[in-house]
């Protein structure tokens, strides 16, 4: 089995309130990418047989004010914009233009940490091997903000550059919207910064942080926190402490969280914040019809088989390998039985084609739910690779000084609302990791509960 592919299960996300008129099961269409509102609907049978191309757009689906938007990539800031090292989302050649056919510059291997040099046009960046200085070309898409780098500051406008931090300081240049800009120190709600081989100081409230996309810090004093938002030079925690941001050595962000960097006026305004729905650029579908002319529209997600459905006394009946549910929707949950099926009502049981009949260790955390080496951050309906193999063998290998014959999952718990524990069989001995969805760390528990792992039903061998 390849645990490196993802697939997206479940229904269509619906357009707009405005839109809940619409039949469900056919796909709305568009004038353009760009239109708030749809102008029609028709049977996905009808609209792809006057299909006259696909086009791949750097256009997104934004929630706000919980109406749904479209916008372009540069029409936001992400949590990568304001990063100036990111992590690679996949392993892939970095080419010398916006092209895969062109010069390859370097490789970069998934979970690669490589310098953000600029933001190009359509979704593009510019960025730089850290080991050899090589630079090149790659999708924005295939990257994530790297927690462990404290950002830089982004306009969302344009702002003035100043001598002092005081208000009536004379102005030095105009510092353009969407500049990235290194933060020297903070002095009084200002900022100190470099543009253009001059230093003055600019207003903290028209940049955007990598603190304005962070659900958790790494604190100097208070360690691990988890926040709310940012308050001028501070962020505010849960317990409603202010921390100042010089004070931040690390940061976990919200990577659907986006800020508008355009007004539109029955839209969201500038620097409102949006939801991303789908983190993968747009693929519309473009067709012709005699009424409309050309519309834009998108494919179906596939939806359950209603046949894979089943009762529990079914599922029962061929054996349960593993089961939970959801401590915060009693009625929601996972169980693998010659495959795994997710329930909505605690009554049927819709089985995930993904897993095809595999049987894994299922387990739910508030935010989280996982099926062996997968996870689900959307409550079952999507799932993605989290177990990172290679760091589990270093892991291994350097505190228990033994070397993984294979790696084998038998068993899976919670622990907390982010983490779980793990038992599992590497060939030579039986180990329990705990692993941290907030902060993505592994740990070995330093005495495994061999009682529950040896009596743990076989897992899957990876």
């Amino acid at each position: 089995m390849s645990w490196a592919r993802t697939v997206i299960i479940g229904s269509i996300i619906s357009t707009s309130a405005m839109a809940s008129h619409f039949e469900k099961g056919a796909p709305l269409f568009y004038k353009t990418p760009h239109s708030q509102f749809p102008s029609g609907q028709l049977s996905e049978d009808e609209l792809e047989s006057k299909k006259i191309r696909t086009e791949e757009t750097n256009t997104y689906q934004v929630i706000w004010d919980k109406r749904d938007f479209f916008f372009e990539s540069h029409e936001m800031a992400k949590d990568v914009h304001v990063s100036d090292l990111i992590t690679s989302n996949r392993s892939f050649s970095v080419t010398e233009k916006r092209d895969p056919k062109s010069k390859e510059m370097f490789y970069v291997s998934k979970n690669d940490v490589v310098r953000l040099i600029a933001i190009l046009s359509e979704d593009w960046l510019e960025i730089e091997n850290l080991k050899t200085g090589k630079r090149g070309l790659a999708r924005a898409s295939d990257f994530a903000a790297f927690s462990e780098d404290t950002g830089l500051a982004l306009t969302y406008m344009a702002t003035l550059l100043k001598e002092t931090p005081d208000d009536y300081s004379k102005m030095i240049t105009t510092v353009p919207q969407g500049t990235r800009l290194k933060v020297i120190e903070w002095k009084n709600e200002k900022i100190r910064i470099t543009y253009n081989n001059q230093t003055g100081y600019i207003d903290s409230g028209h940049v955007i942080l990598k603190a304005d996309f962070s659900s958790w810090i790494l604190h100097s004093k208070n360690g691990w926190t988890e926040v709310k938002y940012r308050e001028g030079q501070a962020v505010r925690s849960k317990q409603n402490e202010l921390l100042n941001i010089a004070d931040i050595k690390a940061y976990v962000t919200e990577k659907k969280r986006a800020f508008s960097l355009v007004h539109r006026d029955n839209g969201p305004k500038l620097k409102s914040k949006l939801e991303i729905v789908d983190l993968e650029p747009s693929r519309w579908v473009v067709s012709r019809l005699a009424e409309h002319g050309e519309v834009w529209w998108k494919k179906l997600r596939p939806t359950q088989n209603t046949q894979s459905v089943k009762t529990l006394s079914e599922l029962t009946s061929s054996g349960i390998f593993s089961s939970d549910m959801s401590s915060d929707s009693p009625n929601r949950g996972l169980i693998s039985s010659n495959g795994i099926y997710r329930t909505e009502d605690g009554l049927t049981w819709a089985k995930l084609d993904f897993f095809k009949n595999e049987n894994w260790p299922v387990c739910i955390t508030k935010n989280v739910w996982y099926v062996g080496a997968f996870r689900s951050l959307d409550d079952g309906k999507t799932f993605e690779p989290f177990i990172r193999w290679d760091y589990l063998s270093y892991l291994v290998s350097t505190e228990l000084q033994t070397n993984p014959k294979f790696f084998k999952i038998l068993s899976m718990e919670s622990l907390s609302p982010k983490e779980i524990k793990i038992h599992m069989d590497l060939g030579s001995k039986k180990v329990t990791f705990t692993y941290n969805s907030y902060l993505t760390t592994w740990k070995v528990l330093p005495e495994t509960n061999k009682k529950v792992a040896q009596n743990a039903k076989p897992g899957i061998k990876l």
